[in-house]
């Protein structure tokens, strides 16, 4: 169900890479993890515009993953 209702926010898709969260099927994970967290911070950015292109994300990406890191505990 958690994952689900993530799924609704935004990240599509689940992925057997992300062992730390619950966006992978086959992890024991249950609940919205730390990775999650990150993960959901860092969509809704808002220096994160939808429809951007990797090119304009790429410069923004250091200080967006940095706040991110400072912000989720």
């Amino acid at each position: 169900m958690v994952e689900e209702t993530l799924q609704g926010l935004g990240p599509m898709n689940d992925n057997d890479r992300l062992v730390h969260s619950v966006f992978n099927d086959t992890s024991e994970h249950d609940t919205f993890t730390r990775f999650d967290r990150m993960i959901m911070n860092m969509l809704y950015d808002p220096r994160i515009k939808p429809g951007m292109t990797a090119r304009k994300m790429k410069p923004l990406l250091p200080s967006v993953i940095r706040e991110t890191r400072r912000l989720v505990p």
